[in-house]
């Protein structure tokens, strides 16, 4: 009997192994599924709520999920922040992106600018959520995150070198001091944006973008050969 017993456990702990997929989806698939779930609901939460106000069970509840996903997925309310902000930094670049590749092959610095431009804001409109997470809420949350949004800003000064890139190797554009320039421009662009932001995007959208624009106009000019 107690060998009965035995053959049976092992018959079903083989017709259920760690990797089984159900209906047709694997562990591993339905784990970044909750993941993504819960990155979509963090984007919610801490964009509308606060990293401070925000509680995992508040996070959870956005989500339909349990706490013990949560753990699943994230070691603390910090890390899941810092993986919301990273996928909405990733996402605005990629916006940003779809939008220059849209323009012919030839378009000029100033047309890359503009349309650069006008897709940033535009998102920052659109997704007042997201603008609120990556503008207002990366600072003062932890040392971690602070140097997080540093690093950020470095990173969008590279972004905008990648799109400038295509233009300077057509000789159209000669830089010199790329790198703080960059900085500059990447400082000016954002501050117009918390602006327009706290005054309850009062602006008109094109005013906005020509308004960054003309800094950015500027700047190209001299370097223009």
């Amino acid at each position: 009997m107690s060998a009965s017993i035995a053959s049976t456990s092992v018959s079903k702990s083989s017709a259920k192994p760690a990797g089984r997929r159900y209906r047709g989806v694997s562990v591993a698939q339905r784990r970044d599924e909750r993941r993504q779930r819960l990155l979509e609901a963090g984007q919610q939460v801490f964009g509308s709520q606060g990293f401070h106000a925000a509680t995992v069970k508040m996070l959870c509840a956005a989500a339909g999920l349990t706490e013990r996903y949560f753990y699943e997925s994230f070691e603390s309310r910090e890390a899941m922040f810092l993986a919301v902000v990273e996928r909405g930094s990733k996402a605005m670049q990629q916006h940003i992106l779809a939008a220059v590749a849209a323009l012919p092959t030839d378009a000029n610095a100033q047309q890359v600018a503009r349309t650069a431009l006008k897709a940033y804001y535009c998102l920052l409109k659109d997704e007042r959520e997201l603008a609120r997470l990556l503008l207002f809420e990366t600072l003062g949350v932890s040392e971690d995150i602070n140097r997080r949004y540093y690093e950020g800003l470095d990173e969008f000064s590279q972004f905008l070198l990648l799109l400038a890139a295509p233009i300077a190797e057509r000789g159209e554009l000669q830089f010199r001091h790329e790198e703080l320039v960059a900085t500059g421009l990447v400082g000016a662009t954002q501050h117009i944006a918390t602006r327009w932001i706290l005054r309850g995007y009062a602006q008109p959208l094109d005013e906005v973008v020509e308004a960054a624009f003309a800094i950015y106009a500027s700047v190209l000019q001299e370097f223009q050969r």
